[in-house]
This record gives C-alpha cells, structure tokens and sequence, in this order.
C-alpha cells in the first residue's frame, strides 16, 4: 500500500445531505461513497457506545463506476457496520480505505475490537451472504474477506479491483 498518503479527518455534521444530493451521477468519489455508509451508521454507532475511527486516505475519483455500483457498494458497508452494532459488542470500530496505484487495487476495511466469531458457525448469516452478492454483483472485480476469531474482533476487507483502463481524477 503506498505509505505517502494523508488521512482526512472523519466528515463534518451536514456533510451527509451534499454528498446524497451529489451522488446520483456516474463519476461517484470514493470518499463520498464512504461518508454515505459513515453517516448511515454514526448515530446507532453512538447510542450503542461504539467509538468511530476514521482513517480514509486521498482516493481517486473513478470515471466509469455507476451509480448502482456506489449503492451496493454503500448497502455493503452498512451491513458491515451494522454487524459492528448489532453482534460484535465491540467499544471501537474503524473505517480504513486505501488506494495503491502500483497495483490498481482500492481496499476498505471495516474493523473492530469487538467478540470475534468462529466464521464456520455462520455459513447461514443473511449479512454476510448478502454482502458476498452484492460484491458479485458490482462490475469490477471486487472480493470481500471476513477475519474474525473469537474474542479477537472481525475485519471485513473489501478489495475492489478498477481495470487499468479505468480513467480517474484526484
């Protein structure tokens, strides 16, 4: 992962309501696709008392990812989060995103310091098998792997793969 990159400061109050509005096109941000699942979650997050941890590097704007890309991509990270909330009785969760150009590979990770689970118990869990085909469903390669044991927390990796022909803005 390239190691010259800034992290922005988790998004303000009303950052929610532009991004909405500014997403229905097909050149999607990344970073504002995040703030969309941010802001989705951040309130339950709260009142279950689960600390946020915003660690999203400079991603660049993708030209040719559709609109219904960016809402699976958004209902998959809500379903991550809300894992958080409702099963991993975890104090701190932490949304990372990251692009290597090097490799042409975005990474989202959603982890926390919750209960962990054995991931064999669950092969009938609607959350993740739904997750798994929203991936499947998206128009670039995308795969989602889930890391979990029991009393170490889950990480849910998302590894979205843009064709090198992909153009991109910063």
């Amino acid at each position: 992962m390239s190691s010259a990159t800034t992290t922005r400061a988790a998004p303000a109050p009303g950052t929610f309501k532009v991004i909405a509005a500014a997403s229905i096109g097909n050149a999607l941000e990344w970073y504002d696709i995040l703030v969309y699942g941010y802001f989705a979650v951040t309130s339950g997050l709260e009142l279950a008392g689960i600390k946020m941890i915003w660690r999203v590097n400079h991603l660049p704007n993708f030209l040719s990812f559709t609109s219904r890309d960016a809402l699976s991509l958004r209902l998959i990270l809500m379903e991550a989060l809300s894992n958080v909330m409702h099963h991993a009785h975890a104090k701190t969760v932490t949304l990372s995103a990251t692009y290597d150009k090097a490799v042409h590979l975005l990474a989202i990770t959603v982890a926390d310091d919750g209960c962990g689970f054995v991931a064999p118990t669950l092969s009938e869990g609607a959350g993740l098998n739904n997750m798994q085909a929203r991936a499947r469903k998206l128009t670039w390669q995308t795969t989602i792997h889930v890391d979990s044991e029991p009393g170490k927390g889950t990480a849910v990796q998302i590894k979205i793969e843009p064709p090198a022909d992909v153009g991109t803005t910063d």
